[in-house]
Parts: C-alpha cells; structure tokens; sequence
C-alpha cells in the first residue's frame, strides 16, 4: 500500500476518531482555564470560545459567527454531562458562569461573608463605608469581568476633581484593590486592575506662615482668663489640643 494513501486516511479520519473518543476521556485534570476571543478565519472574524487543562490540552470548544448572550452555558453544560460526578466539573461549571459575576453580589455574597468576620470592627466599618457610599453605586452593577483599568482610573480622578481629598481616593482606591484581589484569588478576573492605576497627583498647598513672637503676645493679651494660659502653655511646650483638654 502507498504512504500516500495511507496519509491521506490520517487526514480524513483521524478528525472523527479523536470526535468520537472524546467522550470517553472523562476529566483530564484538576484544573480547567476557559476563554473567549475572536479570531481570523478565511478573511472572516469568528468568535471562539474554548477550555484547556492545566496541561493545555483541548477539553471543548466553540466557532461561530457571532457571540452567544451566554457562551459560557453551552461550553460548561456539554463538558460537564460527559465528565458527570466529578468535583472537578462542577468546580469549573460554577467557574464558568460565575465568571460574569456582579460586583456587587461578590462583594456581598462572597467577600464579605469571608474577610469580615476575622476583621475588627472599625475596619470593617471603614471597608463598609467606602462600598457603600463610593464603589458600588458606581460599579456595583458591572461584571468583574468588565471592570478595566481606564474606568476606575477616571473615577478615581473624578473623586479627585469633586473635591475629595488625597488620602481619601488613597483610602478608596485600597479598598476596592482589596476587593478585586479576592476575585483575582477566586480566579473570577485574571488581573486586579486596581492595581495597574495611579492615583492623581497630589496638590502642594503653601504652608501657613508662623507666629511670631509679637503676634503671639499681643495675642495672650487679648485673650481673657482662663484662655490666655491655657494658649501659653501650649505654645510653651508643644502640647496638642487632645493632650491639652486631657490635663483637665
């Protein structure tokens, strides 16, 4: 018999072969990767959808014209009906479908219930605070997924330009970085890209001018007891307003 001819049965069959032993390879691995992307096939743009193994080997794909409402349903359903009652699959189908989870139902279902209770109490006001007040109203309804880099880069100047201060975009920005680093944890988002952002550059006031010496005792004269020697001794010996009310 020619190579030739047996080359050419490879080309023709081997396609149905591996199609039909697929099936019966069950889980190949405990861990699965899933992705979308578009991709360039006879001058045309097709959406591609497809999970690998930890090893890279193909475990099921998806080639059409355009992009399902929800892709993640046919790849997880079809994979996990033929690997049926393994804790793997069902790892990877909550995976999957969790992928587009909201912000908000994270922060509230998953984070929270998690990181809270082994925080005391005035952080967990503090990390309340900014969730409630300032990221959720304006992410809270976005896929994790969606999130980028350009929008919370602009809401973080924003903040900035409405007003608040340095250190309160500082404390913001932490906040939702701690956030998206349990999703990225989760492997719900590849990256936290809190992260990749900067925050806005800081404004340098003038400092105010010092007292001197004759604005301070004209001061001291002016003021009736017991003001003017509660303000001398302060001024004497450096004591903060708290450590002052504190030697009453």
């Amino acid at each position: 018999m020619d190579p030739s001819t047996i080359m050419r049965w490879v080309h023709r069959y081997a396609p149905e072969l591996e199609k039909r032993a697929r099936s019966y390879q069950g889980c190949r691995a405990t861990s699965w990767r899933v992705n979308e992307t578009y991709v360039n096939v006879g001058g045309k743009w097709k959406y591609l959808f497809c999970a690998v193994d930890k090893h890279g080997r193909l475990i099921d794909f998806m080639l059409s014209d355009r992009r399902p409402v929800v892709p993640n349903t046919f790849l997880a359903s079809s994979a996990c009906e033929r690997s049926a009652g393994h804790q793997t699959l069902k790892a990877f189908c909550g995976w999957a479908i969790d992928g587009s989870m909201m912000l908000r139902k994270f922060a509230d279902e998953v984070w929270k219930p998690s990181i809270f209770p082994s925080l005391k109490l005035s952080t967990r006001l503090f990390y309340d605070h900014n969730l409630k007040t300032h990221i959720l109203p304006a992410f809270g309804d976005v896929p994790l997924r969606l999130l980028t880099r350009d929008s919370v880069q602009k809401w973080l100047h924003g903040k900035f330009s409405a007003g608040m201060s340095w250190n309160s975009v500082r404390h913001l920005r932490t906040s939702f970085g701690t956030l998206l680093n349990a999703a990225e944890m989760d492997e719900l988002i590849r990256q936290n890209v809190v992260k990749k952002t900067r925050l806005p550059r800081r404004v340098h006031f003038e400092e105010p001018p010092l007292v001197s010496l004759d604005d301070l005792k004209s001061l001291l004269q002016e003021l009736p007891d017991p003001s003017r020697s509660i303000a001398a001794l302060i001024v004497l010996t450096g004591l903060r307003i708290g450590e002052m009310l504190a030697l009453r």
